[in-house]
């Protein structure tokens, strides 16, 4: 959630800004794209729980497997 919520919030922020900016002349429109360090951070901090999620759910498959062979 935290990995969405920095994209969203990203894609917002670029969203605003053409629609801001959308009843201008011809060549006057913007598009910017910008993620900030509260973006970067939380798309990280998003990256490494999806990485240790993973990484419990291979533990949790090795557990079974090593319960059934004993």
């Amino acid at each position: 959630m935290v990995l969405i919520e920095a994209v969203i919030r990203s894609v917002f922020i670029s969203l605003m800004v053409l629609f801001m900016t959308y009843d201008a002349g011809e060549g006057q429109r913007t598009l910017t794209i910008s993620i900030g360090s509260h973006q970067l951070i939380a798309i990280l901090v998003g990256i490494v729980f999806l990485i240790i999620g993973h990484v419990f759910t291979q533990a949790v498959h090795i557990s079974d497997e090593s319960r059934q062979i004993v």
